[in-house]
């Protein structure tokens, strides 16, 4: 029941924070309203699980390991964007890439100064989760997180410790593509394009597909820019990434999901053709 509703209001957010993006406002303007739209879902998070309690302890662990922390790290990384980018060196390219460097150098140091449990992050490790991801305040150990943070009551201190390593990993991603739009351009053959001939709301429910499973940059791109990307790859335009879903929604005459069902058909159609034993092969 919390992971159905958290996967809808999570839908809603990051819709939410792509019509902030498009509407190209001031970037301090853009941050207050963003932060605004995370602290409400965050609310709304919070409120449905104080009306509906945990079904059990499994259920209470997955919220503070896996869901809270996946919507206090957007709170986490976009402010921690908006400040990389007002400190931002106005020199030339090699002083930029130092600049870079060094932010990555310092959110490596930050995220092994807490060593034991980022690896316990990394490793997906589950020995420890009744003692990290219960909210339970007179429990004691050694082993727990120290946190100052004011959110840190919210939830379990390991949980907000965990968003902010998600954090981290998308702000280095971020800077490291940064990075790669500094380096020089290797002359060589040029890329042959393609055009996308098919209706652009195919395309559209496609990326969506794409985007909501987090298969690019393990989900660490904004949907703006991700539509942007993919549209200047099949040269064309694909709007506003809120407006080409509410079409996919209004669909009538054929299914919301008409392309990718109409993908599967083909898919599984090929494979049975393939798989029909040909006598004499």
């Amino acid at each position: 029941m919390i992971k159905k509703f958290s996967d809808g209001e999570f839908i809603r957010l990051r819709d939410g924070l792509a019509d902030i993006a498009a509407r190209q406002e001031p970037a301090h303007i853009r941050l207050a309203d963003e932060l605004a739209c995370i602290a409400h879902s965050i609310d709304e998070l919070d409120g449905f699980v104080g009306k509906n309690g945990f079904a059990g302890l499994c259920q209470e662990i997955d919220y503070y390991k896996n869901i809270y922390p996946t919507f206090q790290s957007l709170y986490v990384y976009q402010a921690s964007l908006y400040r990389l980018e007002a400190s931002l060196p106005d020199w030339d390219k090699r002083s930029l890439k130092k600049f870079y460097r060094e932010r990555q150098q310092r959110l490596r140091q930050e995220v092994e100064s807490e060593h034991i449990h980022y690896t316990y992050f990394k490793l997906g490790a589950d020995d420890l989760d009744d003692l990290y991801f219960r909210k339970d305040p007179g429990r004691c150990s050694v082993l727990m997180p120290v946190l100052i943070e004011p959110l840190a009551y919210k939830a379990a201190p390991m949980s907000c410790l965990f968003a902010r390593f998600r954090a981290a990993e998308m702000l280095y991603s971020h800077i490291e593509g940064r990075l790669q739009a500094l380096q020089p351009v290797k002359e060589g053959k040029p890329r042959r394009k393609v055009q996308w001939t098919g209706p652009v709301i195919h395309l559209i429910e496609l990326a969506y597909g794409i985007y909501l499973n987090a298969q690019v940059e393990g989900g660490n791109i904004g949907i703006v820019e991700f539509f942007g990307l993919l549209g200047e790859f099949f040269g064309v335009n694909l709007g506003i990434p809120k407006k080409g879903f509410d079409d996919l929604k209004k669909r009538k005459r054929l299914s919301k999901t008409h392309f990718t069902d109409q993908m599967r058909e083909k898919l599984l159609q090929q494979m049975d053709d393939e798989d029909i034993w040909k006598p004499g092969s």
